[in-house]
């Protein structure tokens, strides 16, 4: 993927709105894709930077759309165990919104209430965990879905 940036660039230069696009089943965007790829670092801060030169309003709404399971970038980031992505995400995040927690990436919940640091925890990520105990709010928060599986439950459920 890191060879075809040229082609990308010029793709949503010419196309800014597409970033949007859904280009999975799962309507995943470029940026849900590019964050749970561990290999593509370059990319992914190319990505965003062509999308802040466009509009900070299109990149803030880029790193907070959802897919079919409620994940954004971040979710699939925690997922994949990508802390580059996670940090950088969550970095471009607090710039836009002034330093402010209250609405942050960290804090959004997916369809299972899932929250990034949960997400992390069910795939064993602890680099991530740790790193997003850190950055949210209130941590007892992040312990249990909306079903009510905790995290413990969770990490212990091969997936």
């Amino acid at each position: 993927m890191d060879g075809k940036w040229i082609d990308l660039e010029i793709f949503y230069n010419d196309n800014p709105t597409e970033i949007f696009s859904q280009m999975t089943m799962n309507k995943d965007t470029a940026l849900h894709i590019v964050a749970s790829c561990g290999g593509s670092r370059g990319l992914l801060k190319e990505l965003i930077e062509l999308i802040n030169d466009k509009a900070h309003w299109m990149l803030r709404h880029a790193l907070k759309i959802e897919n079919n399971d409620g994940n954004t970038p971040l979710h699939e980031a925690a997922a994949s165990g990508n802390l580059y992505a996670a940090k950088l995400l969550v970095d471009e995040d607090k710039r836009l919104s002034g330093q402010s927690s209250f609405g942050s990436l960290v804090e959004i919940r997916n369809q299972l209430g899932e929250s990034p640091l949960y997400r992390a925890a069910a795939f064993g990520h602890t680099n991530l965990v740790k790193y997003f105990r850190s950055e949210v709010h209130d941590i007892e928060q992040h312990f249990k879905r909306k079903d009510g599986l905790s995290i413990l439950h969770t990490a212990g459920i091969p997936q």
